[in-house]
């Protein structure tokens, strides 16, 4: 019998032992962790002392597709309340291309087409978020008939419908651009 009494707590100290070790060797269950950047922005003035217009997507105002921006972006009329796109002089884009004759452009300025700029002037309704998505011409003529090359100057589209057109000119106008300041990991139980 004390072979007997012996065996069944043997076999329970190996089968607790067993556990045990199964226990210390089984690998945990994943923890789920979250990562999100957390970024801190600051605002770098890029121009000052533009001077800003509207524009119309008329013929007489731009080429012969007015609803086709510099970006190959097509609107229509009903559209325009709705976006905020702006166009801005030559030199103050920077682009490199070859045109339809083969000749080779570069402009040097400090915003591609595309860019989200931050507009901030003494005409509020122009302040704020402006895609840039259209190419000024490189001459403006005025009504007096005078030819004004432009230069350090945006414009603005509006509906030529809309008779509430925030402005028809507005002067010393900055061009801002958001800059990442810095970028933190943060890590969280979602």
């Amino acid at each position: 019998m004390k072979i007997l009494s012996i065996i069944p707590g043997t076999l329970i100290g190996i089968v607790l032992s067993i556990l045990f070790l199964q226990s210390i060797n089984k690998p945990e269950e994943p923890k789920k962790v979250a990562v999100r950047i957390k970024y801190e922005y600051e605002f770098s003035t890029l121009y000052d002392n533009i001077f800003g217009t509207v524009y119309h997507p008329v013929s007489a105002q731009t080429d012969g597709s007015p609803f086709i921006t510099a970006t190959n972006d097509d609107f229509s009329n009903k559209d325009i309340k709705s976006i905020r796109w702006c166009a801005l002089s030559r030199d103050l884009l920077d682009r490199e291309f070859i045109d339809k004759r083969g000749t080779r452009h570069k402009w040097t300025g400090k915003i591609k087409l595309g860019d989200t700029i931050y507009v901030e002037s003494k005409c509020t309704q122009a302040n704020g978020w402006w895609v840039v998505k259209d190419v000024m011409g490189k001459y403006y003529i005025n009504k007096k008939g005078d030819t004004i090359q432009q230069k350090k100057w945006i414009d603005f589209l509006q509906d030529h419908r809309d008779t509430s057109s925030f402005l028809i000119s507005c002067p010393d106008i900055k061009i801002k651009k958001r800059l990442i300041k810095a970028g933190i990991l943060e890590f969280y139980n979602p």
